[in-house]
Protein backbone atom coordinates (compact mmCIF):
# COMPACT_ATOMS: atom_id res chain seq x y z
CA UNK A 1 0.00 0.00 0.00
CA UNK A 2 2.86 2.37 0.66
CA UNK A 3 3.98 2.10 -2.96
CA UNK A 4 0.63 3.38 -4.24
CA UNK A 5 0.42 6.04 -1.57
CA UNK A 6 3.81 7.34 -2.58
CA UNK A 7 2.84 7.65 -6.25
CA UNK A 8 -0.37 9.49 -5.45
CA UNK A 9 1.29 11.70 -2.89
CA UNK A 10 3.54 13.16 -5.58
CA UNK A 11 0.65 15.40 -6.57
CA UNK A 12 -0.51 16.45 -3.12
CA UNK A 13 2.51 16.31 -0.82
CA UNK A 14 3.73 19.49 0.84
CA UNK A 15 7.25 18.79 -0.34
CA UNK A 16 8.66 19.59 -3.77
CA UNK A 17 12.01 19.28 -5.53
CA UNK A 18 12.12 22.89 -6.59
CA UNK A 19 15.10 25.19 -6.24
CA UNK A 20 18.75 24.28 -5.68
CA UNK A 21 17.78 20.72 -4.73
CA UNK A 22 15.74 20.09 -7.87
CA UNK A 23 16.38 16.85 -9.74
CA UNK A 24 14.90 15.43 -12.88
CA UNK A 25 14.87 11.74 -13.65
CA UNK A 26 16.53 10.79 -16.94
CA UNK A 27 13.96 8.03 -17.41
CA UNK A 28 10.60 9.39 -18.54
CA UNK A 29 7.09 8.07 -18.05
CA UNK A 30 5.07 10.07 -20.55
CA UNK A 31 1.53 8.74 -20.94
CA UNK A 32 2.13 5.91 -18.47
CA UNK A 33 -1.10 5.35 -16.56
CA UNK A 34 -1.89 3.95 -13.14
CA UNK A 35 -4.89 1.63 -13.02
CA UNK A 36 -6.71 0.67 -9.83
CA UNK A 37 -8.05 -2.88 -10.16
CA UNK A 38 -10.67 -4.24 -7.77
CA UNK A 39 -9.62 -7.54 -6.17
CA UNK A 40 -12.77 -9.46 -5.15
CA UNK A 41 -11.18 -12.88 -4.58
CA UNK A 42 -8.01 -14.98 -4.50
CA UNK A 43 -8.33 -15.89 -8.18
CA UNK A 44 -8.14 -12.23 -9.14
CA UNK A 45 -5.16 -11.65 -6.86
CA UNK A 46 -3.27 -14.54 -8.45
CA UNK A 47 -4.18 -13.22 -11.89
CA UNK A 48 -2.41 -9.94 -11.11
CA UNK A 49 0.72 -11.93 -10.19
CA UNK A 50 0.57 -14.10 -13.33
CA UNK A 51 4.03 -13.96 -14.99
CA UNK A 52 2.60 -13.34 -18.43
CA UNK A 53 0.53 -10.40 -17.24
CA UNK A 54 3.16 -8.94 -14.91
CA UNK A 55 5.42 -8.32 -17.90
CA UNK A 56 2.90 -5.74 -19.09
CA UNK A 57 2.80 -3.56 -15.98
CA UNK A 58 4.51 -2.62 -12.73
CA UNK A 59 2.66 -3.41 -9.51
CA UNK A 60 2.58 -0.37 -7.23
CA UNK A 61 0.16 -1.72 -4.63
CA UNK A 62 0.01 -5.48 -4.24
CA UNK A 63 -3.42 -7.13 -4.51
CA UNK A 64 -5.49 -7.29 -1.33
CA UNK A 65 -8.66 -9.35 -1.41
CA UNK A 66 -11.66 -7.12 -0.86
CA UNK A 67 -9.67 -4.05 -1.82
CA UNK A 68 -7.64 -3.32 -4.93
CA UNK A 69 -4.26 -3.36 -6.66
CA UNK A 70 -2.61 -0.39 -8.37
CA UNK A 71 -0.56 -1.07 -11.49
CA UNK A 72 1.40 1.25 -13.76
CA UNK A 73 1.09 0.54 -17.48
CA UNK A 74 3.22 1.79 -20.36
CA UNK A 75 1.40 3.25 -23.39
CA UNK A 76 2.43 0.36 -25.65
CA UNK A 77 0.97 -2.18 -23.24
CA UNK A 78 -2.25 -0.36 -22.41
CA UNK A 79 -4.46 -2.07 -24.99
CA UNK A 80 -3.24 -5.54 -23.98
CA UNK A 81 -3.64 -4.95 -20.25
CA UNK A 82 -7.11 -3.42 -20.52
CA UNK A 83 -8.23 -6.20 -22.83
CA UNK A 84 -6.97 -8.79 -20.38
CA UNK A 85 -8.70 -7.16 -17.41
CA UNK A 86 -11.96 -6.92 -19.32
CA UNK A 87 -11.75 -10.53 -20.39
CA UNK A 88 -11.58 -11.43 -16.70
CA UNK A 89 -14.57 -9.15 -16.02
CA UNK A 90 -12.50 -7.14 -13.55
CA UNK A 91 -13.54 -3.65 -12.56
CA UNK A 92 -10.82 -1.02 -12.81
CA UNK A 93 -10.38 2.72 -13.09
CA UNK A 94 -7.61 5.07 -14.19
CA UNK A 95 -6.35 7.00 -11.14
CA UNK A 96 -3.36 8.68 -12.83
CA UNK A 97 -3.64 9.62 -16.49
CA UNK A 98 -0.02 10.60 -17.04
CA UNK A 99 2.65 9.55 -14.53
CA UNK A 100 5.22 11.95 -16.00
CA UNK A 101 3.02 14.98 -15.39
CA UNK A 102 2.54 13.94 -11.77
CA UNK A 103 6.30 13.59 -11.34
CA UNK A 104 6.83 17.05 -12.76
CA UNK A 105 4.54 18.49 -10.10
CA UNK A 106 7.38 17.74 -7.68
CA UNK A 107 9.24 20.60 -9.34
CA UNK A 108 6.49 23.04 -8.39
CA UNK A 109 7.34 25.14 -5.33
CA UNK A 110 5.34 24.15 -2.28
CA UNK A 111 3.10 26.84 -0.85
CA UNK A 112 1.60 24.69 1.87
CA UNK A 113 4.43 25.52 4.27
CA UNK A 114 6.40 28.69 4.68
CA UNK A 115 9.99 27.93 3.77
CA UNK A 116 12.34 28.40 6.71
CA UNK A 117 15.97 28.39 5.67
CA UNK A 118 18.89 27.97 8.03
CA UNK A 119 22.36 29.15 7.16
CA UNK A 120 23.87 26.26 9.11
CA UNK A 121 22.13 23.40 7.29
CA UNK A 122 20.33 22.89 3.95
CA UNK A 123 17.09 21.23 5.12
CA UNK A 124 13.82 23.10 4.55
CA UNK A 125 11.01 20.47 4.62
CA UNK A 126 9.38 22.18 1.67
CA UNK A 127 11.28 20.06 -0.87
CA UNK A 128 12.93 16.68 -1.19
CA UNK A 129 16.62 16.67 -0.33
CA UNK A 130 19.70 14.75 -1.39
CA UNK A 131 21.65 12.22 0.61
CA UNK A 132 24.35 14.83 1.29
CA UNK A 133 21.80 17.33 2.60
CA UNK A 134 20.41 14.75 5.02
CA UNK A 135 23.92 13.94 6.20
CA UNK A 136 24.65 17.65 6.68
CA UNK A 137 21.56 18.04 8.82
CA UNK A 138 22.60 15.15 11.05
CA UNK A 139 26.03 16.77 11.48
CA UNK A 140 24.32 20.06 12.35
CA UNK A 141 22.27 18.40 15.09
CA UNK A 142 25.29 16.66 16.59
CA UNK A 143 27.29 19.89 16.59
CA UNK A 144 24.55 22.04 18.12
CA UNK A 145 23.05 19.55 20.58
CA UNK A 146 26.03 17.49 21.77
CA UNK A 147 24.52 16.92 25.22
CA UNK A 148 21.97 14.44 23.94
CA UNK A 149 22.52 13.90 20.18
CA UNK A 150 25.18 11.69 18.61
CA UNK A 151 25.74 9.56 15.52
CA UNK A 152 26.73 5.92 15.28
CA UNK A 153 28.09 4.33 12.10
CA UNK A 154 26.55 0.94 11.35
CA UNK A 155 28.41 0.23 8.08
CA UNK A 156 28.50 1.36 4.47
CA UNK A 157 26.19 0.82 1.53
CA UNK A 158 27.13 -1.24 -1.52
CA UNK A 159 28.31 1.92 -3.29
CA UNK A 160 30.26 3.06 -0.24
CA UNK A 161 27.93 5.59 1.36
CA UNK A 162 28.10 5.75 5.16
CA UNK A 163 25.10 4.30 7.00
CA UNK A 164 24.64 6.56 10.01
CA UNK A 165 22.06 6.44 12.77
CA UNK A 166 21.15 9.54 14.76
CA UNK A 167 20.92 8.78 18.48
CA UNK A 168 18.81 11.07 20.66
CA UNK A 169 19.21 10.20 24.33
CA UNK A 170 18.19 12.69 26.98
CA UNK A 171 20.77 12.82 29.74
CA UNK A 172 23.58 12.10 27.32
CA UNK A 173 23.72 8.35 27.93
CA UNK A 174 22.01 5.86 25.64
CA UNK A 175 20.81 2.45 26.75
CA UNK A 176 19.21 3.33 30.08
CA UNK A 177 15.69 3.59 28.66
CA UNK A 178 13.58 1.57 26.19
CA UNK A 179 14.55 2.35 22.61
CA UNK A 180 12.44 3.66 19.73
CA UNK A 181 13.74 2.84 16.22
CA UNK A 182 12.74 4.77 13.08
CA UNK A 183 14.07 4.19 9.58
CA UNK A 184 13.13 5.59 6.20
CA UNK A 185 13.93 5.11 2.55
CA UNK A 186 13.90 1.32 2.34
CA UNK A 187 12.28 1.59 -1.10
CA UNK A 188 14.28 4.08 -3.14
CA UNK A 189 11.43 5.89 -4.87
CA UNK A 190 9.48 6.59 -1.68
CA UNK A 191 11.06 9.99 -1.13
CA UNK A 192 8.51 10.99 1.47
CA UNK A 193 9.97 8.47 3.96
CA UNK A 194 13.43 10.09 4.43
CA UNK A 195 11.70 13.47 4.56
CA UNK A 196 9.48 12.25 7.40
CA UNK A 197 12.47 10.68 9.20
CA UNK A 198 14.39 13.97 9.17
CA UNK A 199 11.26 15.80 10.27
CA UNK A 200 11.12 13.46 13.27
CA UNK A 201 14.71 14.45 14.02
CA UNK A 202 13.84 18.11 13.95
CA UNK A 203 10.76 17.74 16.12
CA UNK A 204 12.53 15.59 18.72
CA UNK A 205 15.67 17.70 18.97
CA UNK A 206 14.79 21.28 18.06
CA UNK A 207 11.17 21.57 19.12
CA UNK A 208 11.18 22.15 22.85
CA UNK A 209 7.52 21.22 23.17
CA UNK A 210 8.39 17.62 22.32
CA UNK A 211 11.11 17.11 24.90
CA UNK A 212 8.77 14.98 27.00
CA UNK A 213 9.12 12.31 24.31
CA UNK A 214 12.76 11.91 25.36
CA UNK A 215 12.03 11.39 29.04
CA UNK A 216 11.24 7.70 28.84
CA UNK A 217 12.64 6.67 25.47
CA UNK A 218 15.95 6.70 23.61
CA UNK A 219 15.49 7.42 19.91
CA UNK A 220 17.47 5.89 17.03
CA UNK A 221 16.79 7.19 13.52
CA UNK A 222 18.25 5.86 10.26
CA UNK A 223 16.92 8.35 7.70
CA UNK A 224 18.14 6.52 4.59
CA UNK A 225 18.00 2.74 4.74
CA UNK A 226 18.79 2.54 1.00
CA UNK A 227 20.97 5.56 0.12
CA UNK A 228 22.26 4.08 -3.14
CA UNK A 229 18.81 3.40 -4.54
CA UNK A 230 17.54 6.75 -3.29
CA UNK A 231 20.27 8.65 -5.10
CA UNK A 232 19.71 6.57 -8.25
CA UNK A 233 16.01 7.42 -8.19
CA UNK A 234 16.88 11.11 -7.97
CA UNK A 235 19.28 11.15 -10.91
CA UNK A 236 18.40 8.32 -13.32
CA UNK A 237 15.06 6.62 -12.75
CA UNK A 238 12.36 8.20 -10.55
CA UNK A 239 10.55 4.86 -10.31
CA UNK A 240 13.59 2.87 -9.13
CA UNK A 241 12.57 0.87 -6.07
CA UNK A 242 15.47 -1.44 -5.16
CA UNK A 243 19.03 -0.90 -3.98
CA UNK A 244 21.99 -0.98 -6.33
Amino acid sequence: MLEAANIIILSVCVFSSHGPYAVKSQARFDQFKVLRVNIPDEKTAQHIFHPGLKESFKILAEPRIGYYSDVMVAPDDMKTVIGNLRSMHLNFSVIIENVQSVMELELTPSRAWKKKSNADHPMTWTEYHSYSDIEAYMDYLVKNYPDFVSVVHIGTSYEGRPMRVLRICKGGSCGNKPAMWIDGGIHAREWIAPAVATYHMRELVENGRNQYLLDKLDWYILPLHNPDGYQYSRTYDRMWRKNR
